[in-house]
């Protein structure tokens, strides 16, 4: 039984270091916005930061494993609570966009900042839509190509 205690304490660790380096990742990247909603799935990141008008919006996405020519497609999409869009129709403003290493693993970083029609409501819901593949061409029938969607702002 001795020997189960350390191994909780090293999970306990784990835990409070990642949410350490999720936190960290997003202080330096919304710099003082409002951060709305955040979350961590598989050690990718992603967050949501108001200012007025403006939303700032961050995905850290683990590339580990990507050789040569890939595509990486990353699509939010932030509506009310009706399920209407709430982004202008206004060109994103990239801010950061790299692929930096950490450890072992390789991510791509990416903060952009939206323009919003009006100010975020109460009842916001920002998904990410996220596409990795291999080469230039992104299909769902390529075994290697990765496609998943991330609710990071749910239904409140």
């Amino acid at each position: 039984m001795t020997r189960q205690t350390p191994f909780i304490i090293l999970l306990a660790c784990s835990a409070l270091a990642h949410a350490a380096a999720l936190d960290d990742w997003i202080g330096a990247s919304a710099q003082g916005d409002a951060v709305v909603c955040k979350r961590e799935l598989g050690g990718e990141y992603f967050f949501l930061a108001t200012n007025g008008l403006q939303a700032k919006v961050g995905t850290r996405l683990d590339m580990t494993g990507a050789r040569g020519a890939h595509k990486l497609s990353v699509a939010w999409r932030i509506t009310d609570e009706q399920g209407n869009s709430l982004v202008a129709k206004i060109p994103p403003v990239p801010l950061r966009n790299a692929y930096v290493r950490d450890g072992g693993s390789t991510f791509a970083e990416d903060v952009q900042v939206e323009t919003l029609t009006g100010p975020a409501s109460r009842t916001l819901r920002a998904v990410v839509e996220v596409k990795k593949c291999p080469g230039d061409s992104c299909s769902s029938a390529d075994k290697d190509s990765a496609f998943y969607t991330v609710d990071v702002c749910g239904r409140r």
